[in-house]
């Protein structure tokens, strides 16, 4: 039986991720799958149950953890943990779980977390990482910053996959329609997005923003400030997809990513992606056009101009990147890994 435990299910990419694995593996019967939520009200629906913690970190919380992983797994079974609290959880328990013979699996979705950011904290993720059989990395650059900082050698990168698409979007005739989509956090630079798109001075374009978080109230302010009349916010969306099958260019200039879910989201669909110059996006994207990775504004406007000339063939580059990181490769990868001796 393969457990996934993650804190929540919540609006995030790590989140997401783990929903849709679960759904695509219990609908392709690759194995007995339960995904174990740790806070939420109890219930248990299509293989996932949640545990009915109140709070992310309690005394309560690890007990109502340690009492189903003691009742419910067995030897030869895999525990694999998303995101602090169960990966926290599973470290306390190791010695009981090393007993039952259980396999400790963790996935690191992303970088930059605030306990690698204090001596105390990066001692304690040396030893929590090193504590299981393997550590899922989303991305080449996760591995190689866990392996440059906590000298681990049981890392193996697992890309983040998507869905197959079977329609594309159309080259927009006149308006551009931008879109961002992500988490509304300042590490997105959603600040940033706004204020190129209100320089572009193009008055038949929009940008969609879809996403709700701490930033909100500043970027709305800001938008009114600017008096920018062709930013639209749409706040929380159950029906992403809509969302892109309905623009025409997406923006993404995180200051830092794990791997960046959205980006891949897009190129599914066909949409050209206005990237930051980063380090995770340009080893993801490799022989991705370099002129739509970006570090100012004026690589912004040369993106634009860019896309409109050579729309079909950057949407032929995104659809192939679709292709590659396949929800597909990415459960048979994990398959390989859980059935490992």
């Amino acid at each position: 039986m393969i457990y996934n435990f993650i804190s929540e299910v919540r609006n995030g990419g790590a989140e997401k991720v783990v929903l849709k694995l679960h759904g695509a593996m219990r609908s392709a019967k690759h194995c007995d799958t339960r995904l174990i939520v740790l806070k939420g009200d109890g219930n248990v629906e299509n293989g996932l149950v949640s545990l009915g913690a109140s709070r992310f970190y309690s005394i309560n919380s690890f007990l109502i953890f340690l009492s189903f992983v003691t009742k419910e797994l067995k030897r030869g079974d895999v525990l694999h943990t998303h995101l602090t609290p169960c990966q926290l959880y599973t470290f306390l328990l190791y010695p009981l779980l090393k007993l039952k013979r259980i396999k400790l699996v963790t996935t690191v979705h992303s970088l930059n977390t605030r306990r690698d950011n204090t001596f105390f904290g990066r001692m304690f993720n040396k030893y929590l990482y090193r504590s299981f059989d393997k550590v899922l990395c989303v991305s080449s650059t996760v591995q190689i910053y866990l392996i440059s900082r906590y000298s681990l050698k049981n890392t193996i990168v697992v890309i983040n996959g998507v869905e197959k698409r079977f329609e594309k979007i159309s080259k927009p005739k006149d308006s551009i329609k931008f879109l961002s989509l992500s988490r509304l956090h300042k590490v997105k630079q959603i600040d940033k997005v706004i204020s190129y798109f209100g320089r572009i001075n193009n008055s038949t374009s929009v940008l969609n923003i879809v996403g709700t978080g701490p930033e909100e109230k500043k970027l709305k302010d800001l938008v009114t400030n600017s008096n920018l009349k062709s930013i639209v916010f749409h706040g929380f969306s159950n029906n992403v997809d809509e969302h892109y099958s309905k623009n025409s260019v997406f923006i993404a200039l995180s200051l830092h990513e794990g791997f960046g879910l959205s980006v891949l989201e897009a190129m599914s669909f066909g949409m050209p992606i206005i990237m930051s110059n980063i380090e995770i996006f340009k080893s993801l994207y490799s022989d991705y056009p370099k002129e739509l990775f970006i570090d100012d504004f004026e690589g912004f406007k040369n993106a634009v101009s860019f896309i409109q000339d050579n729309f079909e063939d950057i949407q032929r580059c995104c659809l192939e990147y679709a292709n590659k990181y396949s929800f597909e490769n990415q459960m048979n990868l994990l398959m390989k890994i859980y059935k490992e001796e």
